[in-house]
């Protein structure tokens, strides 16, 4: 962009003939606005930089045009500001910005100095520098004057992309955890494991995941880990066949209750699922009154390694799913309820056929399974069947019915590792590896981001 240094008064040199060239002529006169205000601003063509990996793992890039009509720019006339309120791609160019259109109501636009303490000529159409925040200046024939700050906002990170972060590893109290459940409860990770047959509870706060600290064992013998469910606040689990809650993980008491779980698989929002001798049960009152629930394939159900979790509806609120993956002889079954959360209607629970031999898409069959709400679908993590390698995550869209592992990246843990439990805040996937004794995250970019409501104006920034 050509700079000038230019006195205030050289702007209204653009307006004079205007003034003068009508004298005398009432008619024709030329009467100017008062406000000197930007009406509107349209971003032009801008040039994007994308980065990709060739098949044989090269890195490459190459450059894209991207159309600036596409990302609105928002123009707050009371605090003088103009921003896109969506952010533009990854490696967008604002260091050579155009507009397409920029009207205005004054006679003359200066911006300020890239390198210079002196404002400039602005002009719409030439290169302009925006890696920062810029001001622009509206003047009119009346010698007001009104600055706008310019901010033009480019994501950091692609927001479809998968990341994981190793946090730590060969911790010592994962070493021989061969039975691990994970919860996240309010702002920490909750981290139950068998030790010899004891259950030990270990806590993080979620920033700080690997640094997990032993609370105190309780008057009462912990349930095995693979029992533990958590419901609202409260943890449950199975001892010997009888049924305890603990508000903290680490007290446990007795739940007064006539049924005879086998199993306790998971939870619901308001629900805690169980399995007796006759097929499903739910309990709605923190276990102490259970209901046979009806099934449609009562031959077809789980007898271990069993893993839980519910996903909201899409479209109803006072709706969800429970999904349940296990095992019943060498073969994985997944099992689907529809839950009124109203109380209006009990559904029966649905068996989902496998798929025929050799479909890429059924489920798979993994020890050590974690199920997990996540990104809108059905997120399962195991370590592969006698391998002790850290399986590919499944996703299930369709809350059941197939799964892939096109969605999130593999986890590049080490082996051999020997038991693995994975939670989640909605945002960030916690995994512990028994053996390795690893501390991963992960997360979609997308779902870190944070909307801020500062400004009048929304943005979605990288939360770090």
């Amino acid at each position: 962009m050509k700079r000038f240094f230019i006195p205030l008064a050289a702007v209204f040199m653009v307006a004079m003939p205007l003034c003068t060239s009508c004298l005398g002529d009432e008619e024709d006169d030329v009467v100017f606005p008062h406000t000197a205000a930007v009406t509107s601003a349209t971003l032009g063509t801008l040039k994007r930089t994308v980065h990709l990996q060739t098949r044989d793992g090269r890195d490459s890039t190459y450059t894209v045009n991207l159309t600036g009509a596409y990302y609105p720019l928002h123009i707050d006339q009371l605090k003088g500001r103009i921003y896109n309120t969506d952010s533009l791609p990854v490696g967008t160019d604002v260091k050579h910005v155009t507009f397409s259109a920029l009207t205005h109501t004054g006679t003359g636009i200066t911006i300020d100095a890239a390198t210079t303490e002196s404002d400039t000529i602005f002009s719409a159409s030439d290169s302009t520098d925006f890696s920062r925040e810029r001001v622009i200046t509206i003047y009119n024939a009346y010698g007001e004057k009104r600055p706008y700050r310019v901010e033009l906002r480019v994501h950091q990170e692609e927001g479809d992309s998968f990341v994981w972060h190793k946090r730590s590893s060969g911790r010592p109290e994962l070493a021989a955890a061969r039975q691990l459940k994970a919860f996240v409860r309010g702002d920490q990770v909750a981290l139950f494991i068998d030790e010899g047959g004891q259950t030990a509870l270990l806590t993080a706060p979620k920033e700080q995941p690997w640094a997990l600290e032993r609370q105190p064992a309780g008057t009462e013998a912990a349930p095995a880990p693979e029992s533990i469910v958590l419901q609202g606040d409260t943890f449950y689990g199975l001892r010997d066949g009888k049924l305890l809650k603990s508000d903290d993980g680490r007290q446990w008491e007795p739940v007064p209750t006539s049924a005879e779980l086998k199993m306790l698989a998971g939870s619901g929002t308001k629900h805690l699922v169980g399995l007796t001798a006759d097929g499903f049960s739910l309990s709605s009152d923190g276990g102490r009154t259970w209901q046979p629930d009806e099934a449609d394939e009562p031959d077809m159900m789980p007898e271990s390694d069993i893993a839980c979790t519910h996903i909201p509806s899409h479209i109803d609120p006072t709706f969800e799913e429970i999904v349940i993956v296990g095992k019943k002889g060498t073969e994985s079954v997944v099992w689907r309820k529809n839950i009124d959360l109203t109380g209006g209607r009990n559904y029966e629970w649905n068996y989902l056929p496998a798929p025929e031999a050799g479909d890429t898409y059924a489920c798979p069959l993994l020890d050590s399974p974690s199920l997990t709400a996540y990104d809108g679908g059905t997120l399962l993590m195991g370590i592969e069947l006698g391998t002790g390698t850290v399986a590919a995550p499944f996703m299930s869209r369709e809350n059941g019915r197939s799964w892939r592992t096109d969605d999130i990246k593999r986890l590049p843990a080490g082996s051999p590792v020997i038991g693995l439990a994975v939670a989640t805040d909605g945002t960030d996937l916690y995994v512990y590896a028994g053996g390795t004794g690893e501390v991963w995250t992960g997360r979609f970019n997308r779902l870190g981001w944070q909307w801020s409501a500062d400004d009048n104006y929304v943005y979605k920034a990288p939360r770090r």
